[in-house]
């Protein structure tokens, strides 16, 4: 069997955690008789590195001239040259990784016309327009794509004052589509169109998800935001993201570990991920600075994709405490190694998430993860028992407060470490990812 899998970037563009989960996917199949090749969108098309385990084919994806093809997901030079590898490619099974104006419906449908066509939904991005599922920024969404309610919780988050926001989603149907027709955008004109670029993004996504012969949820609040945007239960399997299966070589001896923290020294927090808003490290500098006699210390292994004026806020704050390190991300072969330094993992993601995978490998590391109490988070975090959620997530007092807490009890750290239980292996994400291509090969023969 070979399986086309379709992500939203690969090297040497950044690897998010999507794509690190897909690598490790990719090579626990291989050991299942299941050959895997990778596509990603790219200035040019063609294939990258077609000697190694994991072929990268890319295909020219330029970015939409017209702001309706940017949210009904129409590309068409993507979809012509994303049809030709799958023609050279010839899957038998092409995996979407990746919902984005670069990865659309018809690429779908083609795909569908071909073999079995296989959509697990990694990030919110697939249904929020915001990306975070938290309605203004707030308070948790329920994840349905209603248009006229998402327009004025996307625009508010664009910057628009929320009575603006409000009254923009409210136009009526015609004006928005007059706007539409006479090709204004920008500004007011964009807000007046917001409802309706809403309905043609929301008419894309059923249509990509419709294409899809079974649908993967890594937790379940995912699989409850699918069912709410209209997919049928039966089409959606709950399957977990694993850490790679070298972890375990960490992870064996993790009840035995000692504490990262030597006797009389300060608690060490690490934080892993891109740096930027939606995942929160600003907030646990924030905390710091809150506690500025304690001997926390706090180092950043992030990798810069924010805003620039967001990264110039975070060095400063860094710089301005000595207790804080920047340093670079850290590589995947190496994490585990790294976790088992520390006393603590923080996580302070602003918004849903199906992972993060640094969780799982906190986890596989024998490490207490302090996290937001929002998405996978709070479904793989045993609050009190292998690790402690911050309820009031966007606060950063309640971050100071709870690192406060653990740092000053190092017998609950010792509990919550040794309350540690081993996360789902890659092995063991693929048999039953080489299960469902299986199933859903049988079912269209």
């Amino acid at each position: 069997m070979k399986v086309l899998h379709v992500v939203y970037g690969w090297r040497p563009d950044s690897m998010g955690g999507t794509e690190v989960y897909v690598e490790g996917l990719a090579t626990a199949l291989a050991g299942l008789d299941i050959a895997s090749v990778i596509t990603a969108p790219g200035e040019e098309s063609g294939v990258e590195r077609p000697e190694e385990r994991l072929p990268v084919y890319r295909y020219r994806a330029p970015p939409p001239i017209r702001l309706q093809d940017l949210y009904g997901h129409v590309n068409p030079t993507a979809d012509e040259h994303f049809a030709a590898i799958v023609r050279t490619a010839a899957p038998d099974v092409v995996h979407f990784h990746a919902f984005s104006p670069a990865v659309t419906p018809v690429m779908a449908a083609g795909a569908a016309e071909r073999g079995a066509v296989i959509l697990t939904y990694h990030t919110p991005t697939v249904t929020c327009q915001r990306g975070s599922l938290q309605r203004w920024g707030r308070v948790s969404c329920d994840g349905e794509l209603r248009p006229r309610r998402c327009a004025a919780c996307a625009l508010q988050g664009g910057g628009a004052p929320l009575p603006l926001a409000l009254l923009a989603a409210s136009a009526p149907r015609f004006l928005s589509r007059a706007v539409a027709a006479g090709g204004r955008s920008g500004g007011a004109w964009t807000a007046l169109r917001m409802p309706a670029l809403l309905e043609a993004r929301r008419s894309a996504l059923r249509a990509f998800l419709a294409a899809a012969d079974a649908i993967v949820a890594p937790v379940p609040w995912a699989a409850d935001v699918l069912v709410r945007n209209g997919v049928p239960a039966a089409r959606i399997s709950v399957i977990s993201q694993g850490v790679r299966d070298h972890a375990l070589a960490v992870a064996d001896d993790r009840a035995a570990a000692e504490p990262a923290r030597a006797p009389g020294s300060g608690m060490r927090v690490a934080f892993l991920g891109r740096l930027e808003p939606l995942k929160g490290a600003h907030l646990l500098l924030a905390a710091l600075a809150r506690m500025p006699g304690a001997g926390t210390t706090l180092d950043v292994f992030g990798l810069p994709t924010g805003p620039t004026d967001y990264m110039e806020r975070l060095n400063a704050s860094a710089a301005a405490d000595p207790r804080v390190r920047m340093a670079p991300p850290v590589g995947a072969d190496s994490v585990f190694a790294l976790l088992r330094n520390y006393d603590l993992v923080a996580v302070p993601s602003q918004g849903a998430e199906t992972g993060p995978l640094v969780v799982l490998e906190a986890q596989a590391a024998g490490v207490p993860v302090l996290g937001s109490a929002v998405g996978g988070i709070g479904d793989r975090v045993r609050d009190g028992r292998d690790g402690c959620l911050v309820a009031d997530f966007q606060n950063p007092a309640a971050w100071a407060r709870a690192l406060a807490q653990l740092a000053a009890d190092p017998a609950l750290l010792a509990r919550l470490r040794a309350g540690q239980r081993p996360p789902p292996t890659m092995t063991e994400a693929a048999a039953r990812m080489a299960e469902l291509y299986r199933t859903a090969l049988e079912r269209r023969n």
